[in-house]
């Protein structure tokens, strides 16, 4: 019973981080779409995660050109991707050798910039974790 219960509290855990890294995520990418630049939406990103993602390597900011003019413009996506791996709470490890302890709960959102960062330049292909 207390095996059950434990893996009930560890899914909702995981949910809930789900869900923190995912708004995250967004939040950091409409904030960049207003021109800010890559650190900053960085610590943006690690601000909203409230403590789950605290190296700035684990936020990947692309810039993608998306319309058929040269170079980054107002219209254009910037792209946030927050790399986070969830480790298992309960001790389910100790009862069964086959059950993975870390799931990787990553979070990827794209808004469209209002203002283009000074400096930023467009990427190709999708981005990647670290």
């Amino acid at each position: 019973m207390l095996i059950f219960l434990s893996i009930i509290v560890d899914f909702g855990f995981g949910i809930n981080n789900r869900v923190i890294v995912t708004n995250a995520a967004r939040d950091a990418a409409r904030y960049g779409a207003t021109g800010q630049p890559i650190s900053a939406i960085q610590a943006r990103a690690i601000q909203q995660t409230q403590g789950l993602v605290k190296d700035p390597n684990q936020v990947v900011v692309t810039f993608n050109d998306v319309d058929s003019n040269p170079g980054l413009n107002p219209g254009d996506s910037v792209n946030v991707l927050i790399c986070y791996n969830y480790k298992v709470l309960s001790p389910i490890k100790a009862f069964a050798n086959n059950i993975k302890t870390s799931y990787e709960m990553n979070a990827d959102a794209d808004m469209r910039m209002e203002s283009v960062p000074i400096g930023a330049t467009a990427t190709t292909g999708a981005p990647k974790c670290p």
